[in-house]
């Protein structure tokens, strides 16, 4: 079985992460590594202004401080009308403020555009960083919808509750978890390293 790092201190993405393992089974081939279970605690700062910047950040971090390959992603919300706002700097902006507060401050911000364009997105992207070689390799992914008018549902995790999927009509937090992982950026961005990762020799 291989095993490879994911470079995260966020359990709920961690998770998210090990449930696309298993639902594109690949978890009888692919063994997923916590930062946690390595005992690493510090983070760098991420200071680029592109998801695969900081992903690439991420990854070259934690490779050479363990000396292993490790994979590391970035993702971000993103308003259309509001110029991709908040978007690189979803994480950060508005630093030590709950999630239903940006949320409240996202709508606020659109509302006051009176704009009709709801379009609105997530972005991930995905860098895999073979230690052994020095080799980048990225793998995006976004999952396309628009903006809610309030935030809806419970199942809720980061901007969910006020991304409407586009083909089922309901916000991100109001999807069942298995139905997220299969349609999410993450899935996108994820399924298409796995895959690269299966195949890959390292």
């Amino acid at each position: 079985m291989k095993e490879i790092i994911f470079s995260t201190h966020n359990n709920h993405k961690l998770k998210e992460v090990q449930e696309i393992v298993k639902d594109i089974h690949y978890s009888d081939a692919i063994k997923i590594i916590s930062l946690e279970q390595l005992n690493v605690t510090l983070e760098p700062e991420e200071t680029h202004l592109t998801y695969r910047g900081n992903s690439e950040l991420k990854a070259v971090f934690y490779g050479n401080l363990l000396k292993k390959s490790v994979v590391a992603d970035d993702s971000g919300f993103e308003v259309k009308t509001l110029g991709n706002f908040p978007g690189v700097a979803s994480a950060r902006w508005m630093k030590n403020k709950p999630y239903n507060e940006k949320c409240k401050k996202i709508l606020e911000m659109f509302r006051e555009t009176k704009s009709d364009n709801r379009d609105a997105r997530f972005v991930a992207s995905v860098c895999f960083y073979d230690y052994n070689h020095q080799k980048k390799y990225f793998f995006d992914g976004y999952w396309n919808g628009s903006i809610s008018s309030r935030q809806k549902g419970t199942n809720n995790f980061g901007y969910d509750p006020i991304f409407v999927d586009k083909i089922f009509r309901l916000t991100a937090s109001e999807l069942p978890t298995f139905v997220k992982n299969s349609i999410s950026h993450r899935r996108e961005a994820m399924e298409k390293f796995l895959t690269f990762f299966h195949n890959y020799e390292n």
